[in-house]
């Protein structure tokens, strides 16, 4: 049986085979906001803090979400589903 690592990292590959090259990055995105955003919630959120997370740019992020309140959603429903595991 393989370990949940070794599933994890065949599934990553596995979807980033249909996935562009942005959405992929714009997955990697939420996913790195998410934690960003259930700890100190949206309001305490900061860009800075993304940037840091992600290792992108303003612009980098800004490709992908025009503004924070774009970007607020879904990692804060992946949070959510994060902090009840």
């Amino acid at each position: 049986m393989l370990e949940t690592t070794e599933r994890s990292r065949m599934a990553l590959e596995h979807e980033a085979r249909f996935m562009t090259k942005g959405e992929l990055t714009r997955k990697r995105i939420v996913e790195a906001a998410a934690p960003i955003f259930n700890q100190h919630g949206y309001e305490g959120s900061s860009l800075n803090a993304l940037m840091q997370a992600t290792g992108l740019k303003k612009g980098g992020i800004y490709r992908h979400f025009a503004s924070k309140e774009e970007s607020e959603p879904p990692p804060w429903r992946l949070a959510s589903a994060q902090s009840t595991r």
